[in-house]
């Protein structure tokens, strides 16, 4: 039993870990921060719980850097800090005021 719940766990693991890839590589192809609010929103109206928990679930950091016109790590540590969000905060738990804090920086 517990060899199928590791092999199912092992499995969650590698669909997150490729969603993650494919997120981030479509921001640095070009989505905006507002697309990636946009998204996130929308998906909240249409996916099952669990799907939008995979987006929900990405940490803000990685998605600012592959961002291009955020301008890279540093950019996006300042414009996090601008905010008042932690390093940290994941895309489902950034608060409305740092939401327009970030659009207004990087519109």
């Amino acid at each position: 039993m517990t060899t199928v719940v590791l092999h199912d766990a092992l499995e969650w693991a590698a669909r997150t870990r490729a969603f993650r890839e494919r997120f981030v590589g479509r921001c640095s192809a070009g989505l905006s921060l507002a697309d990636v609010r946009a998204e996130l929103e929308r998906e909240r109206h249409v996916l099952p719980a669990r799907e939008v928990d995979r987006l929900a679930e990405l940490r803000l950091l990685p998605v600012l850097e592959a961002i291009p016109a955020v301008g890279g790590k540093v950019a996006s540590r300042r414009l996090m800090a601008a905010a008042g969000v932690p390093e940290d905060i994941e895309l489902g738990a950034i608060p409305e005021a740092a939401w327009s804090v970030l659009l207004g920086e990087r519109a």
